[in-house]
């Protein structure tokens, strides 16, 4: 565990909930002392895999229903990665613990980097972002209802006064790990942001979209925000993750 003031209980506790959920078949990945119980669906058809990072309110499984199938329909390898403490895995959640599990974590598919897509929704978009700056020639980054500035967003839930911290302290502690600006300044790779209308993160979308280079594109799913976009508009939503792709 690093000494990040990141690692903080109270940060965690308010970013993080963990479920245990057990599936069959986990891919089994090891970082330093912790198992993670990831998942991995191969499909002979297709060299491209796509991994996901998902909401820290999600297990694996949840993507088993809709995302797994509509993934490997397109010919998709599909990884999910996971938490500490998540589904099956040991260990402890935390902002920083996760950012240093992606490089084992991606090494461990032992893919061309140039057949990798990475998908990261909310939280799990800082990890996606993270993960084309540790390899850069991943060819696409997806992102979902992510978060452009990460102070901004962790200050909703955590005061730099909860953690014992001066504001200077904490805002410089994050652009340590999260300086979304520049991982996307940076990335040279196709980058496809999608929010809801109804989504309160359209300033996070925007951000997104302006910081990252060409190709790119942004796409707006016009739902309510009682509306799950999966009983709404799946053919769309993969399809345009699909199209997209195939660029």
């Amino acid at each position: 565990m690093s000494n990040s003031i990141l690692d903080d209980f109270t940060i965690t506790k308010r970013i993080f909930f963990p479920r245990y959920k057990k599936f069959p078949n986990p891919f089994w990945i090891q970082t330093n002392d912790v198992q993670l119980s990831c998942f991995y669906k191969k499909n002979e058809f297709n060299s491209k895999t796509i991994i996901i990072f998902h909401h820290g309110n999600e297990v694996v499984s949840d993507y088993f229903d809709v995302f797994v199938p509509e993934l490997t329909k397109r010919n998709y390898n599909v990884f999910i990665s996971e938490y500490r403490n998540f589904s099956m895995s040991n260990g402890t959640p935390s902002l920083i613990n996760h950012i240093e599990d992606i490089k084992t974590i991606i090494k461990a598919l032992n893919v061309p980097f140039k057949d990798v897509i990475v998908y990261g929704k909310a939280i799990g978009s800082l990890y996606a972002i993270h993960a084309v700056t540790l390899f850069p020639d991943i060819s696409t980054l997806i992102i979902d209802s992510g978060i452009g500035d990460a102070y901004k967003r962790l200050e909703r839930r955590v005061s730099h006064e909860d953690i014992d911290v001066t504001e200077n302290e904490m805002k410089s502690e994050v652009l340590k790990y999260f300086d979304t600006k520049t991982k996307l300044n940076n990335y040279k790779g196709k980058t496809l942001i999608v929010r809801r209308n109804s989504n309160l993160k359209q300033t996070d979308a925007n951000e997104i979209y302006e910081w990252a280079n060409m190709p790119k594109k942004l796409k707006v799913f016009k739902i309510d925000i009682h509306e799950d976009i999966f009983s709404t508009s799946i053919d769309e939503y993969f399809n345009t993750i699909e199209e997209f792709i195939n660029q």
